[in-house]
């Protein structure tokens, strides 16, 4: 990968410090040749990190800088399955502002978090975008929209409901989400309403199990 050391988020990739408790949950969860959704591909170290885990990844990004630094990355190593759709994902297919952040890994639909301009950005329903792209059915979902998830959500609701995902990973910041007009709680009910259950409620990153028939 091409990682910029001089960003704080890509240096603790470029050392391995990246998010390691979301690894660990990760690796407890997927299985080779899992179907995964993550929202938030950022510049591409998660979804390679999951593709390298023997994942099939379609990996969605908002933010126009990240959408180019992800597509170097991607194509820096073609042995891997992740294809990058260069949209964010949200309840409708439209255009919408976007708050970019200075840190690459923070910008978002919701809040200004360290952020200095907003642009213009496309958005798509998960759930259509899936169906153009011949994916009928996911096996995980990773959302990192910051605030935006419930949003996201809906957008993927004809495709999670079809078939559960067997496990999801939700962030849950409720300063982001409430910048987005919803609270904890409204997520909490959301995905618990899927058919979700919710192995650590009380964390940041919300670990969802599909329940066995």
């Amino acid at each position: 990968m091409q990682l910029d050391t001089a960003e704080p988020f890509q240096r603790l990739m470029a050392f391995g410090a990246y998010q390691p408790d979301l690894f660990r949950v990760l690796r407890g969860l997927i299985r080779k040749e899992d179907r995964v959704l993550m929202a938030g591909a950022n510049i591409g170290y998660v979804p390679l990190a999951l593709a390298s885990l023997g994942c099939r990844v379609v990996g969605f990004e908002a933010d126009p800088r990240n959408v180019e630094a992800c597509r170097r990355n991607l194509a820096l190593n073609p042995q891997f399955d992740v294809h990058l759709v260069g949209e964010g994902l949200s309840d409708k297919a439209g255009i919408l502002k976007f708050w970019q952040s200075e840190t690459d890994s923070q910008s978002s639909f919701a809040v200004h978090h360290q952020s200095a301009k907003q642009a213009q950005v496309a958005v798509t329903a998960g759930s259509e975008a899936l169906q153009e792209l011949g994916i009928k059915q996911l096996d995980g979902i990773v959302l990192d929209v910051e605030g935006w998830e419930c949003h996201a959500l809906e957008g993927l609701r004809q495709t999670i409901e079809g078939n559960l995902p067997r496990w999801a990973i939700i962030e849950c910041a409720p300063w982001a989400l409430e910048g987005a007009g919803k609270t904890s709680t409204d997520l909490h009910k959301l995905l618990e309403s899927f058919g979700w259950r919710i192995t650590n409620p009380g964390q940041e990153d919300l670990v969802c199990i599909r329940e066995p028939k």
